[in-house]
């Protein structure tokens, strides 16, 4: 498979014919695997920019002007889009070309990629395993090659979740990197766009385009050990022999308290709740309509009028860590591996990724086995380009 660079260095004729090349291996494979809700015909395929020729697939919940926008909702709830998501356009004045649009947990909901509507998910690394959600079409597509890079949103590891279970690289973008409006992501801020691609050089070169240049100057922090306990024992083996060997090069400590992790999905569980019911109704669903999942965080939010807010002293305290220190905090990206296909999903599956969310920061997630291990790296506001060097560097140590 071709790097980004080397793609968008195609002439127009080869670029053409990979680019056909990738959308017959989705008609050939869709049937199976059903990640795509739809192809976004006719392809234009651009001659100018530096990602001319790179294609890329969108969550059906990012809007395209013209297009219907499902949200994972059979007939769509938005019939077509009136104007484009800025992200998207970006990409396509970037020269990047989008070729389908992905399936998704209904709303956003669920990581289990399942949808009542387009079919379940399956998992190309391991059919026996969830491929997670609620971005999981973006995240196969990738990884079978239909598309180089995929949109998708992240509420709460929507992005990082299934970019791990897929064996694919994962980044949620911190939540001032574009503008959220015609993205239909819930009208919280602790929801945002992410970007998943099958390499940290390919992230790389995609976040070379709109974030300020790596800064190599990082120190590095891992979880407190109280946080650890969430962690199965095989998923902490894992984690503490790939700090073992990351502290062989770098130092790294661990933070000098707890996250605070169920106090934090205390928060973005009842914020969630409040932001979808009111999406439901400004959309005209029924609970009939949507998942069970999302229909009880709807019954949620009528129950309860939010969770109790965070202490400012921590929020002070993970802002200086990030920020003023310049320091990165290694994670897991799931507390344990990924569940089988069709198993319950325990409320506790994106407990390491839910910070991210809260404080509007970006974190990157890298697969690290084929069973869904992998770490998360989260840093400050705006340092996307620094996330995907480190985990560049860290990939080198840990020789994967």
């Amino acid at each position: 498979m071709r790097t980004l660079i080397e793609a968008a260095a195609l002439s127009r004729s080869d670029s053409e014919e990979r680019i056909y090349c990738q959308i017959n291996r989705l008609k050939r494979q869709n049937g199976h695997y059903r990640a795509a809700i739809r192809l976004l015909e006719p392809v234009q395929i651009s001659t100018n920019g530096p990602l001319r020729g790179v294609t890329f697939s969108i969550k059906d919940n990012i809007a395209v002007k013209g297009r219907p926008a499902s949200l994972g909702i059979n007939p769509p709830p938005i019939a077509s889009a009136t104007a484009t998501a800025e992200i998207v356009d970006f990409f396509l004045g970037s020269g990047a070309v989008a070729t389908f649009a992905c399936n998704m947990d209904e709303l956003a909901i669920g990581a289990g990629g399942h949808n009542r509507y387009f079919g379940q998910m399956i998992n190309p690394v391991d059919a026996e395993l969830t491929p997670g959600g609620s971005s999981a079409g973006g995240a196969i597509g990738v990884a079978l090659g239909w598309s180089d890079f995929s949109i998708g949103s992240d509420n709460g590891g929507s992005v990082r979740i299934p970019a791990v279970c897929c064996g694919v690289y994962g980044l949620k973008l911190s939540s001032e990197a574009f503008s959220s409006e015609r993205s239909y992501l819930l009208p919280v801020s602790l929801d945002s766009l992410g970007l998943m691609s099958g390499s940290l050089n390919d992230l790389a070169f995609l976040v070379s385009t709109f974030s300020p240049e790596p800064d190599e100057n990082f120190t590095l922090a891992m979880l407190h050990p109280e946080d650890l306990r969430f962690c199965s024992k095989k998923v902490l083996d894992l984690f503490t022999a790939c700090i073992s060997k990351i502290g062989a090069a770098w130092p790294i400590r661990a933070l000098p308290e707890s996250l605070c992790l169920p106090e934090m999905q205390s928060v973005r569980k009842h914020s969630v709740a409040s932001a979808l019911a009111c999406q439901v109704h400004e959309l005209g669903l029924s609970y009939e309509q949507i998942s069970p999942e999302a229909a009880a965080l709807c019954l949620l939010a009528k129950q309860n009028a939010g969770g109790a807010p965070l202490a400012p002293r921590y929020l002070e305290s993970v802002t200086r860590i990030l920020g003023e220190e310049n320091c990165y905090i290694v994670t897991p990206v799931m507390p344990f591996e990924s569940p089988h296909l069709g198993a319950p999903i325990s409320g506790e599956l994106n407990i390491f990724l839910t910070p991210a969310n809260v404080l509007g920061v970006p974190a990157l997630s890298m697969p690290l086995n084929r069973a869904g291990f992998g770490l998360q790296i989260i840093g400050k506001k705006g340092s996307e380009a620094t996330l995907v060097l480190i985990g560049q560097l860290i990939s080198e140590k840990l020789h994967y």
